[in-house]
């Protein structure tokens, strides 16, 4: 290229500036750990999960969520259980219901209290009773829900987290007794024996699906021999 000719080249538009291209200040890039909790307080502000629900003229719908432990952190089953529901719900939003899911966490039982122990010391567990391991239970359930509501809210879980139900609520315990109460007079209810596991370790019984039985292999030798009976028996034909 000449001197000459340098100054065309250089006033010539580029192929760029030759399309008739949109003029928008989306960003290119999603750039998601920045704008996600950005859109995600957007959409808490402004109750936009709810007000969908609410506002939908369809029937009713509504989810309790069936509540996990509220023992540790999040894991990949707390994804693959919280997104499927989430799935259900907003498709559910888009066919004109009006949605409502409720979450809760399970906040008893032995999971939540091996936890507790597990943060002590021997003379410190010792010096537990009873009643003092249910409070510190207690704290350490309602402190694990906090950690886990803020992370379905990060997955983007749409729920009414300002109401959820914890079995350690007062008002939970008596709207399950009232329930409860009333199974006897309609005939929904069956009595039947079934045994008690009992952890002499835990001190505490336990649910069918916490046993675990390891296998145990035994080298036996199996030798079969006659009866007198059938001896006689075979003496007779």
């Amino acid at each position: 290229m000449t001197e000459q000719t340098r100054p065309d080249a250089d006033a010539r538009l580029s192929y760029k500036d030759s399309l008739n291209l949109l003029q928008t200040g989306f960003g290119m890039r999603a750039n998601a750990r920045q704008r996600e909790p950005e859109l995600q307080a957007f959409w808490s502000e402004r109750g936009l999960d709810l007000k969908l629900g609410v506002e939908n003229p369809g029937p009713v719908f509504t989810l309790h969520d069936g509540p996990p432990y509220a023992n540790g952190a999040l894991h990949m089953g707390h994804a693959l259980n919280k997104v499927l529901k989430d799935i259900i719900n907003k498709h559910r939003l888009m066919q004109g219901r009006q949605v409502r899911f409720v979450p809760g966490w399970d906040c008893h039982g032995l999971p939540i209290e091996l936890k507790v122990l597990q943060a002590m010391d021997e003379e410190q567990r010792q010096a537990l009773t009873p009643l003092k391991l249910r409070k510190k239970a207690a704290a350490y359930a309602r402190k694990q829900v906090e950690a886990q509501m803020a992370g379905f809210k990060r997955w983007g879980i749409w729920a009414d987290w300002d109401h959820p139900y914890l079995t350690l609520q007062k008002s939970t315990k008596q709207r399950r007794s009232k329930c409860s109460a009333a199974w006897p007079s309609k005939a929904i209810s069956t009595e039947a024996s079934s045994p008690v596991h009992w952890s002499p370790s835990s001190r505490t019984a336990l649910a069918e699906a916490e046993l675990d039985y390891p296998d145990v292999t035994q080298p036996e030798r199996v030798r079969g021999l006659p009866s007198p009976g059938a001896r006689q028996r075979s003496g007779q034909h």
